[in-house]
């Protein structure tokens, strides 16, 4: 009788410790995600905005983005990427980067079913860089009336923009009292292109002579946190 039940034993024990789990849980269920891509933009200063594109695989599922120079130490903190099955696109932004620096990185997502991790790449921060100006075109609006119009890329700083301009008579040669900058100073937004007009007050005559009898000078002021830059210049008749 005691060779039975030790045997009857045997033969439980396995099938007790098959459907025993931790606190009444069940075991994991699922897919794991899958990282389909990462995008970068750089457009601010030490900013990188990053874009996974990711597949839940019908499960809740976070992403992050490691990073770091020289080894993965820093790690942002978890993006939502839903619970959907199809691929969905993820912004995740880092700042604070040191710019002209090498970073490394890679993306980590994570559901109930496990975490996949993308390949490690690198990128470069953007250094520091001065406004892009297109050139200045200037357009006759009257006799007595102009307007100046460029496009700035402010290279992902804030940027003031201020014009100036010459009158010489074509006549005489000699200079007129117009030796002026515009006085408004336009913040332009970062990581954006701005158009910008400016129109000088009508009845701008000078000792009897209308503007088509002139020569203008004109040129666009860009100032950022890396100082001002002049340029570029135009110098032509003024005419239609």
């Amino acid at each position: 009788m005691l060779k039975f039940l030790r045997a009857l034993v045997i033969l439980l024990l396995p099938l007790s410790l098959v459907n025993c789990q931790p606190n009444g849980s069940n075991p994991s269920s699922g897919t794991p995600p899958a990282i389909i891509d990462v995008l970068t933009l750089q457009y601010a200063a030490g900013v990188v905005d990053f874009t996974v594109v990711v597949n839940p695989n019908g499960s809740d599922t976070t992403v992050v983005i490691e990073y770091g120079i020289g080894s993965l130490t820093d790690s942002t903190v978890p993006s939502d990427a839903g619970a959907g099955s199809v691929d969905t696109d993820v912004p995740v932004r880092v700042s604070a980067l040191i710019e002209g620096a090498m970073y490394k990185y890679r993306a980590v997502a994570t559901n109930s079913a496990g975490m996949v991790t993308g390949r490690t790449q690198t990128i470069v921060i953007n250094t520091p860089k001065s406004p892009t100006v297109a050139p200045l075109i200037i357009q006759k609006t009257s006799e007595s009336s102009f307007s100046l119009h460029t496009t700035i890329c402010p290279e992902g700083r804030s940027t003031s923009v201020r014009f100036g301009y010459y009158f010489i008579n074509a006549l005489s040669g000699v200079g007129w009292g117009f030796a002026t900058v515009t006085p408004s100073s336009i913040c332009v937004d970062d990581g954006t292109y701005y158009d910008s007009f400016l129109v000088n007050a009508n009845n701008v005559y000078t000792n009897g002579f209308f503007l088509n009898e002139w020569m203008i000078a004109a040129w666009v002021e860009t100032t950022n946190d890396l100082g001002t830059t002049i340029g570029p210049t135009f110098f032509g008749p003024f005419q239609y």
